[in-house]
């Protein structure tokens, strides 16, 4: 009698794949939020704060961007300047931060830290910066720090570091942009609608 011969299936290793995530920001508070499930990776968060924690857990390229309302409405703050009272997490992994998602742009506005703290601090590669006032912090308003020739290719276009995007006098930060052991860095864009407006009496350190 002949024998069926049974199929056995054999396990396919499969590659790894990066989980892209988008965190809206709904809020301009600074307290530490959770990530609340909207869709497939899309997250709402509260605060800043939370979107950058959830992003930095989170082992893929994410995406935080705004959506700031009027309470009560469904209609977006114009302009909605958040202010933060500690330093924010330093971000690991990578990111892009859309403020153009919110009406004329969002702040982050450091006056209400006591001491040298920094506004958007990285130290990962290919982040991207888009849109956002970033004042009166009384360290740096962005940094890049890392290993040359290992972290780098970072991009900052559409901000006002030092100013808002009317202009507002008095709203500097002790330094602009700081940049260390980062490389191929791009700042300001290269067309003259990506560029970036770095107010003085701001200082930038390379």
């Amino acid at each position: 009698m002949k024998r069926s011969s049974r199929f056995l299936p054999g396990v396919e290793q499969l590659e790894s794949r990066d989980l892209f995530a988008t965190y809206t920001v709904t809020t301009v508070g600074d307290a530490m939020s959770n990530a609340v499930f909207i869709r497939r990776d899309h997250y709402e968060v509260a605060t800043l704060r939370g979107a950058i924690t959830e992003a930095n857990a989170n082992p893929g390229p994410d995406v935080i961007d705004f959506n700031i309302r009027i309470p009560g409405t469904g209609t977006q703050i114009r302009g909605a300047r958040i202010f933060v009272f500690s330093a924010l997490p330093t971000i690991t992994g990578q990111v892009t931060i859309l403020g153009t998602t919110q009406r004329d742009l969002v702040g982050i506005d450091g006056a209400g830290i006591a001491g040298a703290a920094t506004g958007l601090e990285f130290t990962s590669s290919k982040n991207s910066i888009i849109g956002l006032w970033i004042t009166r912090f009384q360290g740096s308003a962005v940094a890049f720090r890392g290993t040359p020739g290992v972290v780098g290719s970072n991009r900052i276009s559409s901000c006002f570091l030092g100013t808002s995007p009317q202009g507002t006098p008095g709203l500097g930060n002790f330094v602009g942009i700081e940049i260390h052991g980062s490389s191929q860095n791009d700042i300001g864009g290269t067309v003259a609608v990506d560029a970036s407006d770095h107010s003085p009496p701001q200082r930038h350190f390379w």
